[in-house]
């Protein structure tokens, strides 16, 4: 079933309308003025935080790449200091 053609200029009214039933809740213009002046309070040391909330997940990794080098590294210094033990000689008295 087509339903009947609207006006063009109908149309446009009614849409033009439409918009009317939507407004903002009451003290809306409140609450956002107070959430400015909130991130306005914010002191140097909160906004330091916030700024290393990004620089953690990095630092993480770094120090797990570091920790497996340093672990690597003592290894192959074991080894190699074991091997030098081998090579000695005893001398008798």
């Amino acid at each position: 079933m087509k339903q009947p053609e609207e006006d063009i200029d109908a149309r446009l009214e009614r849409l033009a309308r439409s918009p009317e039933a939507v407004r903002p809740k009451p003290n809306f213009g409140a609450r956002v003025m107070q959430a400015i002046e909130q991130e306005r309070e914010i002191g140097w040391l909160q906004e330091i935080l916030r700024s290393a909330r990004r620089v953690v997940p990095l630092a993480a990794i770094t120090a797990a790449v570091t920790l497996f080098w340093a672990v690597r590294s003592q290894s192959s210094f074991d080894e190699a200091m074991a091997g030098s033990w081998d090579d000695s000689v005893e001398i008798e008295w």
